[in-house]
């Protein structure tokens, strides 16, 4: 066996990277750079693949063990594949966290991690290695095909954008706008974008849905490795903004090459194709998700927006990495500065100990101090956990997220989106025409359950105490996915009621819509932007083929909608008559409470040890309940409030 590889101690702000010797296949040297702007590296992006480091390559005149993913990769980037040129320049420093990081020294890891954000951030070139393609021809035709799709989204842009000079531009114009004109212009028909089996086209979009596979999208630190913005450097042409081709991340997949501008048009070509009833595009919906879920946080870190700590957890929660913790430590590369403060990383704690410091975290949050128990759920006994490490975390307790588990969970919104609107020409010392006006926008909360009383909670060890009010416990459950049951209990709770809510004095079928969207309406952004939102079911169940494109929009929103609020939800019915949503876990005879400091009620079971102590279910909403009404009756001497200890 040879003997393990003698790293030197790493200053404070300093890395290692490989600079080769050339002296044979694979032989680099480890040397120390400091980590600033305008340094001369780049970073690799890749998946460890197999754990069998059974490939050597020469580091520092000694042998080193890498995956055959990772030889391959070098192999690449400095001797080139088949007859493509190496992708590296001579001499080119690159930056590998399997070798440049000593992955036995815990404390250099723990020191390491939190730089990596800057570390990607910095680097010349981000090099994203998908891996080999199992069909070298077809790759070339899929990688030109995406190439394509760029160009034509650009010839597009530029005809139906009429030139004006600078001192009298438009109306700013949105990119929406823009993307919607080049996908129209992309006929379904035409051979070109989609053709049968067997077709050049045909196999084209083969290749596109097998590099689209690779395992590489399901990694969660590739989220803050391959969505690093590029440096924006833009020219005008006709009026159209045009970014700069050298892009920062270059996807290596073969013996090709493409960018984000080639993955992000072929998605939206994708997209497009599905929608249309004339062609058979059943070989696109193998797409997966991850690379849409990649692009949409990339697009974020673009616009200069910021996603919730908490958002961006629940991403990487349906990623893949080797070890638990590493599911909030990827995150942290996309985090604020405060809780990148307020939750260190350090590879000595344990699972459940990394994980109540974000829940920690999100209570220090002013306003917003609950919103974690949002990503927090009980899981039906029909939704087997999905985490390879769920016997691990088996200890944390029910009201903690546990990251780890690969659910797809949708927390009950707690913002309105209030964008700024412009209404006037805006005026611009440069055409700018192709950049959205961005002025300031408000968020305000959706639900007020707790009306303005404030957190009054506390973590002992891993339990949960906090004060709260029960409002009501669940008297009968509507499993959704059950359409013979669902009819049946509609019947029951139609006669029960007399076709009338009493709550909110309005008809049944209403209320039952509203519930069914959670109150809240959406608009094409996927933003709630109101409340009184609802289902208009006779809309989702026309075909597409049949509705104008105001209406094909509006079934698209809905069916948004009736996702985000039932999915794992059923809908209850309460002893006092309400009628709302509830985890699926959630059975009859659980308790609904608002705890103070939330946004939103919850559905907790009293345990087995009597007292005050529960297991957390889930958030729920309770249609007429979600806005400061509980409290009224605490006024009133309806309810009282009272310690709870949630384990």
């Amino acid at each position: 066996m040879a003997p393990a590889l003698q790293y030197s101690v790493l200053r404070q702000n300093e890395i290692r990277v490989l600079r080769p010797t050339y002296t044979s296949n694979l032989n680099f040297e480890l040397i120390h750079v400091p980590l600033q702007p305008n340094s001369q590296y780049s970073a690799l992006s890749y998946t460890w693949g197999t754990q069998a480091f059974t490939h050597p390559v020469t580091i520092n005149n000694q042998e080193f063990r890498v995956t055959q993913n990772l030889y391959e990769a070098l192999g690449y980037l400095y001797h080139g594949y088949r007859d493509k040129p190496p992708v590296i320049s001579k001499g080119g420093l690159l930056w590998v966290d399997a070798i440049c990081i000593n992955q036995n020294n815990i404390p250099e890891r723990n020191q390491q991690v939190p730089l990596m954000k800057t570390l990607y951030e910095q680097a010349e070139r981000i090099y994203v290695w998908l891996g080999k393609a199992e069909n070298e021809a077809n790759n070339e035709l899929g990688v030109q095909k995406m190439a394509e799709f760029t160009h034509g989204f650009l010839r597009s842009a530029s005809k139906n954008r009429p030139y004006r000079p600078w001192w009298w531009p438009n109306k700013p114009v949105p990119l929406a706008a823009d993307i919607h004109r080049g996908v129209v212009d992309m006929s379904v028909n035409n051979k070109a974008i989609f053709d049968v089996e067997g077709s050049v086209t045909y196999r084209s979009w083969l290749a596109i849905c097998e590099l689209l596979h690779k395992p590489w999208w399901t990694r969660a630190w590739v989220y803050q490795e391959a969505t690093v913005p590029d440096a924006y450097t833009s020219y005008y042409v006709r009026g159209f903004n045009v970014n700069s081709r050298n892009t920062k991340v270059l996807f290596l997949h073969g013996s090709s090459t493409f960018s984000w501008s080639d993955l992000n048009n072929t998605l939206l070509v994708a997209e497009h194709l599905q929608s249309a009833l004339s062609v058979d595009t059943t070989l696109l919906k193998s797409i997966p998700q991850e690379c849409r879920r990649l692009s949409k946080l990339r697009n974020l870190r673009i616009s200069g927006e910021k996603a919730s700590f908490l958002d961006v957890l629940q991403t990487l929660r349906l990623t893949e990495c080797r070890e638990p913790q590493d599911k909030v430590y990827a995150a942290l590369g996309l985090a604020s500065p405060e809780a990148i403060q307020n939750i260190p990383v350090d590879y000595g704690l344990s699972v459940t100990e990394v994980y109540l410091n974000v829940a920690k975290f999100s209570m220090s949050e002013a306003g917003h101090e609950l919103d974690f128990l949002g990503y927090s759920m009980t899981r039906a006994k029909r939704l087997p956990h999905r985490s390879s490490s769920y016997e691990e975390n088996i200890g944390l307790p029910s009201w903690v997220p546990d990251w780890a588990d690969m659910i797809d969970i949708y927390p009950l919104p707690k913002g309105i989106h209030k964008p700024f609107e412009s209404t006037t020409r805006q005026v611009r010392p440069i055409d700018r025409r192709g950049i959205p006006f961005r002025g300031k926008e408000t968020e305000m909360h959706c639900y007020n359950a707790c009306g303005d009383t404030k957190l009054s909670a506390v973590i002992t060890g891993t339990l949960l105490c906090i004060k709260g009010v029960q409002c009501d416990s669940i008297a009968d459950i509507m499993i959704l996915q059950d359409v013979a049951q669902c009819r049946e209990k509609d019947r029951q709770w139609t006669i029960q009621m007399k076709g009338q809510y009493a709550p909110t004095n309005e008809p049944l079928q209403v209320a039952l819509a509203r519930t069914d969207a959670a109150d809240a309406q959406y608009d094409t952004l996927g933003r709630v932007v109101a409340r009184n939102g609802s289902i208009d079911f006779p809309l989702l169940r026309r075909n597409k083929s049949e509705l104008a494109a105001k209406d094909y929009e509006r079934q698209r929103i809905t069916r948004h909608a009736l996702v985000r609020a039932t999915h794992l939800r059923s809908v209850c019915l309460t002893k006092r008559g309400y009628v709302g949503l509830v985890p699926d876990s959630a059975i009859v005879g659980d308790d609904i409470y608002m705890l103070l400091g939330g946004q939103v009620l919850y559905a907790l079971r009293p345990t087995n040890t009597g007292g005050q102590e529960f297991t957390f279910i889930g958030e729920s909403y309770i249609h007429g309940l979600m806005d400061g009404s509980i409290m009224k009756w605490v006024t009133d001497g309806k309810a009282n409030v009272i310690d709870l200890v949630i384990a």
